[in-house]
C-alpha cells in the first residue's frame, strides 16, 4: 500500500486500513510523519517513509526510501521496484526525509520558476514566446544530462561555456549580483522549516 494522504489525513486512513495491512509493505509519501508513528497506527505492517516529486509522471521521478519499523529486505525490494518504474530511487536515513521533501519535492516548483524567468527574459529580449520556451528547457535538459553523465561540477559546466568578455559573463555576473544562489538556497532552506514545522504541528492529539 503506497499513503498519498495529506498529513493530518494520514491517522484517520490508517485507522480504517490497519486490518487489512498485517504484513503487507506500507510506503508513506505524506509529508513530515515518522514512520513511528505510522507503525503505531499499523503495527504489524512493513512500514517505509518516501518522498518523491511530480517527474514520476514521465518516468523521470527521484524518489527516496527510508525503511521503517517491521520493513524487512523483501519489503524494501518490493518498494524499490515499483517506484523505480518511476525513475531513480534511492534509499536515505529518515532524517534526510524532511530536507528531501524540501528539495526533491519542491525542486520541480523551484525549477519551473527558473524556466518561467529565462523564457521572460528570452521573449523581453525578442523572441517568439514558444521558442524561448523551446530553447530554455532544452538547455535544462541537457545541462542535467551533462552533469549526470559527464560528472562534471557545476563549476566545470559554467566555465566551459565562459569566455573572457562575452555574453555568458556578463549575464553570470548579473546573476551573481543579484544573489541568484543564495535566494535558491534560502528557498530550499525555508522549504525544510515548513516541513519540520508541519511535523511539530501533528501532535498525537491532531493527527
Amino acid at each position: 500500500m503506497i499513503l498519498t494522504v495529506k498529513p493530518r489525513s494520514v491517522a484517520g486512513v490508517l485507522r480504517e486500513a490497519s486490518a487489512g495491512l498485517e504484513g503487507k509493505a506500507l510506503v508513506s509519501l505524506a509529508a513530515a510523519v515518522p514512520s513511528s508513528f505510522i507503525a503505531s497506527l499499523a503495527p504489524k505492517a512493513k512500514v517505509m517513509r518516501g518522498m518523491t516529486n511530480v517527474n514520476v509522471e514521465v518516468g523521470h521521478g527521484f524518489t527516496t526510501l527510508s525503511a521503517g519499523p517491521g520493513a524487512d529486505a523483501e519489503a524494501r525490494a518490493m518498494a524499490e521496484e515499483v517506484f523505480g518504474r518511476l525513475g531513480v530511487v534511492e534509499r536515505v536515513d529518515e532524517e534526510y526525509l524532511d530536507a528531501l521533501t524540501a528539495l526533491s519535492g519542491s525542486a520541480p516548483a523551484f525549477i519551473a520558476e527558473i524556466v518561467d524567468a529565462l523564457a521572460l527574459g528570452g521573449i523581453a529580449a525578442g523572441l517568439p514566446r514558444e521558442l524561448a520556451y523551446r530553447a530554455v528547457l532544452h538547455a535544462m535538459l541537457g545541462t542535467a544530462r551533462s552533469l549526470l553523465e559527464k560528472g562534471w561540477s557545476p563549476h566545470q559546466l559554467r566555465d566551459m561555456v565562459l569566455t573572457p568578455a562575452g555574453t555568458t559573463i556578463r549575464g553570470v555576473m548579473v546573476l551573481q549580483g543579484n544573489g541568484l544562489k543564495r535566494t535558491l538556497m534560502e528557498s530550499v532552506l525555508e522549504a525544510t522549516r515548513r516541513a519540520r514545522e508541519i511535523r511539530e504541528e501533528l501532535s498525537p492529539g491532531k493527527l
